[in-house]
Parts: C-alpha cells; sequence; structure tokens
C-alpha cells in the first residue's frame, strides 16, 4: 500500500468532496480516500500493484472537467436518465384560488 497526497484547486464544497471520493473508491486498487477541502488536498491510500498515481490524477481531471459542464450537457451517471433541467422546480407555487362558480 502506498499513500499519496494531490492538491485539487477546484474543491470548494462537500458535493465536490463527495464526487472526488465516489470517482476514486470506484477504482482498482484504490483502499481510502480523504478529502480536506479547506487545504483543496486529496489523500489516496491505493495498491500500487493495481493502480498508480498517473492513473488517480487521470480520475482526478475526468472528474473537474465533467464538473465544470453546464447542467444542461452533463452525461447523467451510469443507470440514471438523462439530465432534465426544469424551470421553476423548487419554487413555491403562486396561490391560486379555485372558483366555486
Amino acid at each position: 500500500m502506498a499513500t499519496t497526497m494531490m492538491t485539487v484547486s477546484d474543491i470548494s464544497c462537500e458535493h465536490c468532496e463527495g464526487t472526488i471520493k465516489n470517482a476514486l473508491v470506484s477504482a482498482p486498487g484504490v483502499q481510502a480516500v480523504a478529502v480536506d477541502i479547506p487545504a483543496k488536498r486529496v489523500r489516496v491510500t491505493y495498491d500500487v500493484s493495481r493502480i498508480d498515481t498517473e492513473q488517480i490524477k487521470e480520475i482526478l481531471r475526468n472528474e473537474v472537467a465533467e464538473q465544470d459542464k453546464p447542467a444542461s450537457r452533463a452525461v447523467p451517471p451510469a443507470g440514471r436518465g438523462p439530465v432534465v433541467r426544469v424551470p421553476g422546480l423548487g419554487r413555491p407555487a403562486s396561490p391560486r384560488v379555485a372558483s366555486g362558480r
């Protein structure tokens, strides 16, 4: 096992943390991932016989590039349908009073 620390300047929130962790832990040979959001650093523990730092960097580059895409062009995760943007979703509906007439 080996451990490496990498700086990822685009880390800014818990969503970024989750995205990075999910991408890396699914890679063959990655044993553990820790993300330090304020320091913008990722610590990866991995099996050197199954993955190397260049492959880890490539996974990180791909995730950052994917997150930079506009939502309307984003590729949905495997097993999910297409990304659909719905204007006004999440906003409270305007109150309407039904007329009894």
